[in-house]
């Protein structure tokens, strides 16, 4: 394993939470004196667990992390943690984490095993037994990778905020996403405002999960990160010179932000995303549609221009220039 020194490195810990998508494997950011830092995705129980020797530290980064406990006397405690906390597991107690979504950073002794010294039952299979992994992209060093200083990583697998999950669809939630592209009030502003046939659909479902799995686009299911049901979907599709970015939410969410919202952790991400980087960030929309004209506006958006769509409707062109993604 290699490791750049601490001192001569630079890891933005968001781009680094991008470059892998497996939970409880935490990836070792950098070391200080005989620590790792390390970072780790968090869904589901791990397991209990015990470290006889050392403490464990956790900073909650995103999301919320649960730690169970057992006192001397054998009773459970459980301490919930949400983003900016902190909190220290003392050697030789038993605990176990949880989570419904989130990431952490930890400090532990160099070596350390992420399921303890000894653990009770077996194993969960998404629970990686491991020292810690080495990061697959290593920090910046003194030179930036680029004229921006910024490094284009992949996609994240998944992205999280307060309320949602933006997950890549899976085969197994075309139903899921029939629910909307086959809702006539969802579509009623899209293209020519006709309702979608399924094949439409279920065409589109499988153009945006091919573009996504080769890195030509983007296609994420919106998920609440409390209850996993379908908020909504967010596209980006990669056009001769510039990306398009559309966003459909169900009518039961509409007004309580949730497309602002999902938009934001989007465009925050084509900023680092490695073959999405670079051309302009477009979104088209009927010039019907007022509340989503002021939504692009609201994120920066400009508008470039009116004209006749591909289906014969009058859009809003609105562009966003690549120096305002922040």
């Amino acid at each position: 394993m290699s490791i750049t020194p601490a001192h001569l490195a630079v890891v933005n810990l968001s781009e680094a939470l991008a470059s892998f998508d497996d939970v409880y494997s935490p990836r070792i950011v950098t070391r200080t004196n005989d620590y790792d830092v390390r970072i780790a995705h968090t869904r589901g129980e791990h397991v209990w667990h015990v470290h006889e020797d050392t403490d464990e530290f956790f900073l909650v980064l995103d999301g919320q992390f649960n730690v169970a406990y057992r006192d001397a006397a054998g009773q459970e405690h459980t301490v919930v943690l949400r983003q900016g906390d902190t909190f220290v597991v003392p050697k030789g107690t038993e605990h176990k984490p949880s989570s419904p979504g989130g990431s952490i950073l930890m400090f532990e002794p160099t070596g350390t095993s992420t399921t303890g010294d000894r653990h009770e039952g077996a194993v969960p299979d998404h629970v990686d037994s491991t020292a810690g992994k080495a990061l697959t992209t290593p920090g910046r060093g003194p030179t930036p990778n680029g004229p921006d200083g910024v490094r284009h990583d992949r996609w994240a697998a998944t992205l999280m905020t307060a309320r949602l999950l933006l997950r890549p669809y899976r085969e197994s939630e075309l139903p899921a996403f029939l629910l909307l592209a086959l809702d006539p009030e969802v579509t009623r502003l899209v293209g020519d405002g006709a309702p979608w046939s399924q094949q439409r659909a279920v065409d589109r479902f499988h153009r945006g999960r091919a573009a996504h799995e080769q890195g030509s686009g983007v296609w994420l299911q919106v998920a609440d990160r409390h209850t996993d049901e379908q908020v909504g979907v967010v596209a980006v599709e990669r056009r001769a010179d510039d990306l398009e970015i559309g966003v459909w939410i169900t009518p039961a969410r509409w007004s309580n932000g949730y497309a602002r919202e999902a938009l934001r952790a989007v465009l925050g991400q084509l900023r680092i995303t490695r073959g999405l980087a670079g051309p302009p960030i477009v979104a088209e929309i009927d010039s019907q549609h007022v509340r989503s004209s002021q939504l692009f506006q609201s994120l920066g958006f400009r508008l470039g221009g009116s004209g006749i769509g591909r289906y014969g409707n009058r859009v809003d062109r609105y562009v966003l220039d690549r120096h305002r993604l922040r």
